[in-house]
């Protein structure tokens, strides 16, 4: 009777001299009109109209929600820089996130002075 054998193949990829691996949100990949805080990106993404978490996402160019990303949003709403589009039910799956007057003036502010809080 034959024996079935099992193996297992590794791949490592090594970067090579020269060839180092750089995040995106590096400043040195980053274009110089991009503004620094994940706070003041979301928050120029949310000037046009509102956008869901992951609609965010994309504009931030994640392929998922992060927890950074998550946290951002909470501290947005608790300093009501933004707002929920559907208050009464704040986890809906139709959720979307959009500025309030506040939000607004600190846009506003930082076009005149640069980056946002």
């Amino acid at each position: 009777m034959a024996s079935a054998t099992a193996f297992q193949t590794i791949v490592r990829r090594v970067p090579t001299p020269g060839q180092g691996l750089q995040p995106e949100s590096r400043p040195e990949s980053r274009p110089e009109s991009q503004p620094e805080s994940l706070e003041a990106r979301v928050i120029l993404l949310l000037e046009s109209e509102p956008k869901s978490k992951a609609e965010l996402s994309r504009g931030l160019g994640q392929k998922e929600i992060s927890g950074q990303q998550s946290k951002v949003v909470r501290q947005l709403l608790a300093d009501r820089v933004i707002e929920y589009t559907v208050p009464e039910k704040p986890s809906s799956r139709h959720q979307k996130y959009r500025l309030t007057e506040k939000g607004r003036a600190a846009l506003a502010k930082s076009g005149s002075e640069g980056d946002m809080p």
